[in-house]
């Protein structure tokens, strides 16, 4: 139970991170891949979710936001299609959301293992 809760928050908060104001359209029936690892979801998470909480303004969140994503070379679009690409694997999910976790917890600049 305690899973399906921690992966419907970690949901929510992909919606806050990545799309504040904006309507997110359903998943299309046969989600497209989105072409990212599981790493690379759990680093750029990460990062947003660092420099959303630091950010003083939604502008400053919204340019960092833009530097992160172009300097990992991925998408607002492809983040949500991991999701939506691994929702039936709550067991994958889980790993995932409990790297995000380590990570937010471990002092920042702390290189943990993937």
């Amino acid at each position: 139970m305690k899973t399906i809760q921690i992966l419907a928050s970690a949901t929510a908060l992909i919606g806050i991170l990545l799309l504040p104001g904006c309507q997110q359209n359903p998943a299309p029936q046969g989600v497209e891949p989105s072409g990212i690892t599981s790493q690379q979801f759990v680093t750029v998470y990460v990062e947003l979710w660092r420099a959303r909480t630091a950010a003083t303004t939604a502008e400053q969140y919204e340019e960092q936001k833009k530097q992160i994503l172009e300097r990992a070379a991925v998408s607002e679009r492809a983040l949500q299609l991991f999701t939506a690409e691994h929702a039936d694997d709550i067991t994958y999910m889980a790993a995932v959301w409990d790297s995000v976790q380590n990570r937010l917890n471990a002092p920042t600049g702390e290189i943990l293992p993937e």
